[in-house]
């Protein structure tokens, strides 16, 4: 597996576990709200002496049982669909892109990432840069997000280098080493 990769599940790992414990604190929350702990122990009082008691109870603690583990499955299932909502998104943006045989990688990455009112600069800035320094080396994704950065940053706009390196899909240092690179050229 290569150290991208690795990287990558590192990160999507993360948001799982912030994720699931985000469920836990709900699901803790529904318990005490639904005293099932209170719900447990009427219960074993009630064990002995009525059978009609008892077999509400128990049908209780089940309905609170079943509200929790379909709390969670939601949960999960809302894990496991977000991501491919949003690649369905980069798609249906893809398809409505223009790209020409003439764009260069970064370009077609710039039509695919960036919001109009800003394509243009960033089409502008990197077409000058790639001029000055002849060809780049490095992913399309790194080049693409610092030349995104930089732009809104010209801009005056408040963006951190994490949400760009999220939209990108690449690490923050890797943005941070290519905007430092579109700087001193």
């Amino acid at each position: 597996m290569k150290q991208m990769d690795k990287k990558d599940l590192s990160k999507k790992a993360k948001i799982w576990f912030e994720k699931a414990k985000e469920w836990l604190k709900r699901t803790k929350e529904a318990l005490k709200k639904l005293e099932l702990k209170k719900k447990y122990e009427l219960f074993k009082e009630k064990l002995p002496e009525d059978k009609k008691a008892r077999t509400i109870i128990l049908a209780d603690i089940v309905l609170v049982v079943l509200l929790i583990f379909t709390l969670l499955l939601v949960g999960c299932k809302n894990l496991l669909t977000g991501g491919k909502k949003q690649k369905e998104e980069k798609m249906d943006k893809l398809a409505e892109v223009a790209v020409t045989e003439d764009d260069c990688k970064v370009c077609t990455v710039l039509k695919q990432n960036v919001e109009a009112e800003y394509l243009n600069s960033c089409i502008d800035f990197w077409n000058e840069f790639k001029e000055a320094n002849g060809e780049v080396k490095g992913s399309e994704n790194g080049w693409a997000a610092a030349v995104e950065y930089h732009i809104k940053k010209v801009a005056g706009q408040v963006i951190t280098q994490a949400q760009i390196s999220k939209k990108y899909e690449i690490s923050p240092s890797t943005l941070g080493k290519r905007y430092k690179d579109l700087k001193i050229s």
